[in-house]
C-alpha cells in the first residue's frame, strides 16, 4: 500500500525509473497511487502503455492482407514477366 514516493525513498531508485518499471509491467505489486492510462484512448490500465482493446485493434490494422514481396522476389518476378513478353513478341513475328 506504499505510494510511489515511498517506494522511491525506500529503494533509492529515481522516480522516473519507478514509473518506467510500472509502465513496462516489471513490478509485481504496484504502488497505491500508480494510475496508468492507455496512451491511445486514456482508459485506466494496470501495466504497459496501451490497453488490451487498443492493442488488439492495432494488431488487426497492422496485419497486411497479403504478404509483401522482398526486393529480390520483385526483381525475379519482373524478370519473368520480361522473359514471357520476349517469348510472346517472338511468336508474333
Amino acid at each position: 500500500k506504499a505510494t510511489t514516493r515511498e517506494v522511491v525513498a525506500a529503494t533509492k531508485v529515481q522516480l522516473d525509473r519507478v514509473q518506467e518499471f510500472i509502465r513496462e509491467g516489471r513490478l509485481d505489486v504496484l504502488p497505491s497511487d500508480a494510475n496508468q492510462q492507455c496512451s491511445i484512448c486514456g482508459t485506466p490500465i494496470m501495466r504497459g502503455r496501451v490497453c488490451e482493446r487498443c492493442l488488439v485493434q492495432m494488431k488487426v490494422e497492422e496485419t497486411p492482407s497479403k504478404p509483401r514481396k522482398s526486393a529480390v522476389e520483385q526483381g525475379r518476378e519482373k524478370a519473368r514477366i520480361r522473359a514471357f513478353e520476349n517469348l510472346r513478341d517472338k511468336r508474333d513475328y
